[in-house]
């Protein structure tokens, strides 16, 4: 298999040691616990465990994956969470190998969660709906989270603490 892509690489459980405190996380107090996200390496896939069903089904969420209290990935949906857990099953060894083009971000995700093979804690934060009129009817939509999740990257990456599993460069 040809690797393009830095996120070809899997990440080792040590190099977390590195990674930013979730404590010390200055937007920490906008999050709330979602779920735990557990490895099945029998199905080479990511459970969703202890969740809040409500939550994890709603849409337009920003979440953060820790693991040993380190911030490890920001990230957001316009789905659910439940949906984009599903995507990152995608990135499997057999699509990678076969078709070579499953999202980056899904096979490092997902191969690293296997690989490490502990529950990784789940945070979200649902930005406030706003509502806009379209054509006279008034409709209720979330602010994109991916606003919230591009603002907070762009401050980590500045103070040089880019969480390892975002793939942004």
């Amino acid at each position: 298999m040809k690797t393009h892509n830095r996120t070809d690489r899997i990440i080792e459980k040590d190099e977390i040691n590195s990674q930013p405190n979730f404590d010390d996380f200055k937007y920490k107090y906008m999050f709330s616990f979602l779920c735990d996200v557990i490895p099945d390496r029998k199905n080479e896939r990511l459970l969703i465990k202890n969740e809040d069903a409500r939550k994890v089904a709603r849409p337009g969420v920003l979440y953060v994956f820790v693991v040993d209290n380190k911030l490890i990935k920001v990230g957001s949906s316009t789905t659910s969470f439940r949906e984009r857990v599903q995507s990152y099953n995608c990135g499997k060894e057999k699509y990678r190998r076969k078709h070579g083009t499953c999202s980056t971000t899904n096979y490092l995700a997902l191969q690293t969660f296997l690989r490490w093979n502990q529950p990784v804690k789940v945070y979200a934060f649902f930005p406030k709906e706003i509502e806009i009129y379209v054509l006279g009817e008034k409709q209720k939509i979330a602010t994109p989270a991916k606003n919230f999740e591009k603002k907070i990257l762009t401050e980590l990456k500045e103070e040089g603490k880019l969480p390892i599993l975002c793939t942004q460069k």
